[in-house]
């Protein structure tokens, strides 16, 4: 494979741009490829830079290219800013390799500098994308997983994490409190009723008054 950049200065001045290909330690499908080149002294006012990506494949005998224009100006006035070319460093916390999780995953992500939204990538065809660091993930089937991530830098700058191998188990069914019966309670003792307690004591006053009478008539009797 052979790559080649180019660019053309306000439509007119041609030059090649030296280049460097970042080997990533890991198995990715996209290399990094950082060109710079120190550009003439330019006047003040409006420009147009046009870079030129041109990528050869020997063994497929087929051309890519690639050009994108963009347009800016220089103001003498401004003060001096230095150029970030540094991608950003993406480590994975969680979920780490080897490690088997129950229903959810926890996620955490350690950033070396602001970025825009992460672009995570499950088992290489499921991409979804995360603004939070620290989040939980969901809806992952049981079984083995591979995780990676990509995010910008707020300059554009593409960084790339390192690829973590997880498992996910069933989750642990919560084991239900055991079932306290409930005793009935008393009910409250309705108090007597008077109007029986009354006709009680009536009856026994009537009682204790014939056993009285009898008494006396037997005596007299005698």
């Amino acid at each position: 494979m052979h790559i080649s950049l180019n660019y053309t200065l306000d439509g007119s001045q041609t030059g090649d741009m030296p280049y460097a290909v970042i080997n990533p330690k890991e198995l990715h499908v996209f290399y990094l490829a950082i060109g710079q080149v120190q550009l003439p002294e330019l006047s003040e006012g409006q420009h147009t830079l046009t870079i030129s990506y041109y990528t050869d494949f020997n063994f497929y005998k087929n051309v890519n290219s690639y050009v994108d224009t963009i347009h800016f100006a220089v103001d003498l006035a401004a003060p001096d800013v230095v150029l970030d070319a540094t991608p950003p460093d993406i480590i994975i916390q969680t979920p780490q390799t080897n490690q088997t999780y129950a229903g959810t995953v926890p996620f955490t992500v350690l950033l070396s500098e602001p970025t825009t939204p992460l672009t995570v990538t499950i088992d290489g065809n499921r991409t979804t994308t995360l603004s939070a660091q620290n989040t939980t993930l969901t809806d992952l089937t049981v079984g083995k997983h591979i995780l990676s991530i990509q995010a910008n830098d707020l300059v554009g700058n593409r960084g790339y994490s390192n690829y973590v191998t997880f498992y996910v188990s069933e989750p642990t069914p919560t084991p239900m409190p055991p079932t306290i019966p409930i005793e009935p309670t008393n009910p409250p003792q309705q108090p007597p009723d008077t109007g029986f307690v009354a006709v009680l004591v009536a009856g026994c006053l009537v009682a204790v008054l014939a056993l009285t009478y009898f008494a006396v008539k037997k005596r007299k009797l005698w």
